[in-house]
């Protein structure tokens, strides 16, 4: 919705698509954000190691 500028100018994106789709008025100041962190390291799941963990465990 908000790639660009603050986490206060993000709020006023979410707000305003919130406050249109939901037909309410939605604050900046009641919008929850968050940021997640990867836990794996970039070379850990290769596609190849993906396709070997998962070998066998396919069903019909």
């Amino acid at each position: 919705m908000a790639s660009e500028g603050t986490d206060g100018d993000h709020n006023v994106a979410v707000a305003d698509i919130a406050s249109r789709l939901f037909g309410v008025a939605v604050n900046p100041a009641e919008i929850i954000t968050e940021t997640l962190e990867s836990v794996t390291d970039d070379d850990t799941l290769t596609d190849k190691r993906i396709v070997y963990l998962h070998a066998g465990r396919q069903t019909a």
